[in-house]
């Protein structure tokens, strides 16, 4: 890690929730999420300024699911790319640190996926299932 990249647990304040809500509304994630977090978190900055977070979510079997992966859009991508790479390596520290037993992540994103493969991840055949309660298509409950 260069000294212009700093990784550090992530802390709550007015001022990163600020920063949290305009990232999710730049990168259209429904902001509501912002009260779900998990509680481990990591933040990465260059030259003191934040580019970057993820959380880790302890689930079962032990596992870290990555979770609340985002970056400032406007970070050059030359300084977001080292970053989010370091990022990722110190929330696979994180989770070793927390005794889980291995991690992985959800994502649409073609270059999450790449940074993924390149930093060890394998992709999986695995497909995702999703029920939106708050979709207003949804009724399966109602009887009526």
């Amino acid at each position: 890690m260069t000294k212009e990249i700093l990784v550090a647990p992530f802390t709550m304040t007015e001022m990163t929730h600020a920063m949290l809500r305009q990232w999710m509304n730049a990168h259209c994630v429904d902001q509501t999420e912002i009260d779900h977090l998990p509680k481990l978190g990591l933040m990465v900055s260059h030259c003191n300024t934040p580019v970057g977070v993820a959380f880790l979510r302890h689930v079962e079997g032990n596992k870290g699911m990555i979770d609340g992966f985002m970056c400032d859009p406007e970070s050059p991508i030359d300084i977001r790319r080292p970053c989010l790479d370091e990022l990722i390596l110190e929330l696979i520290e994180l989770a070793h640190k927390n005794d889980m037993t291995g991690i992985f992540g959800l994502t649409v994103n073609k270059r999450v996926e790449k940074r993924a493969l390149r930093l060890g991840f394998q992709l999986m055949d695995h497909k995702l299932v999703s029920l939106n309660f708050n979709c207003s298509t949804w009724n399966i409950l109602d009887n009526t």
